[in-house]
This record gives structure tokens, C-alpha cells and sequence, in this order.
């Protein structure tokens, strides 16, 4: 299991890469998804660090295991927050999305305004 900043950094760039393959309308979905489901599956990582932390049976692995799960999801939701600045606000202009309804969904307003929706 890789920790620390080597470890970190190899789940950002797989996110980060993950999400630069999305279409803009993938990025807006899955972001939008991320903030409305805060337990949305992003990978087969995510899923099998899961299973680590639910067959973890000392304390200890258990809160080592989740804070690995923990990074690896906040990872996803930077690089798609990220994504959603630079893509999303694009792709809702073009369709006809609403600031109002982003931000109803939960969408903080700094990142509509970053998105240039605000």
C-alpha cells in the first residue's frame, strides 16, 4: 500500500489523468456527482481501499486504511473540481446550465465563480 507524499502523489496523477480523459459533459456529471454523493465510487482503488478498511480488524490498521481511503477520494474530487473550473463552466454555458441550480446541488460559490458562472 503506498503512503506519505510518494503515495499521494502517484493517486493524483492517476485522477488527474482519469479525469483529463473525460468529456466535458462526463466532468460535469461526475463532479456534480461528487458533491452531491460524498460516498460516489470512483475506481477500482477506491473500492478495494474499502474493503481494507472494513476487513481491517486492529484500530490502528483501521484508521491507517481510512485515511488512505479518505486521500484517495479527495484526490478524485480535486482533480474533478479542477476539471469543472477549467471545462465545466463551458459545457453548462453552451447547454444551458444554471449557476443557481449548481448551487443548489451543492456547488460552492468560489468554484461557480472560478468556473466563470458567477
Amino acid at each position: 500500500m503506498g503512503s506519505g507524499a510518494e503515495g499521494d502523489s502517484s493517486i493524483s496523477a492517476s485522477a488527474e489523468v482519469a479525469v483529463a480523459a473525460l468529456s466535458d459533459a462526463a466532468v460535469v456529471r461526475r463532479y456534480l456527482l461528487s458533491v452531491t454523493d460524498p460516498d460516489l465510487v470512483f475506481d477500482d482503488r477506491q473500492r478495494r481501499l474499502a474493503s481494507e478498511v472494513e476487513a481491517a480488524t486492529d484500530v490502528l490498521e483501521r484508521l491507517s486504511r481510512t485515511g488512505a481511503l479518505f486521500r484517495h477520494q479527495q484526490h478524485w474530487r480535486d482533480a474533478l473540481e479542477a476539471a469543472f473550473v477549467a471545462r465545466g463552466g463551458r459545457w453548462a454555458r453552451d447547454a444551458g446550465g444554471c449557476a443557481d441550480s449548481m448551487a443548489r446541488l451543492g456547488v460552492p460559490a468560489d468554484t461557480l465563480e472560478a468556473a466563470g458562472l458567477r
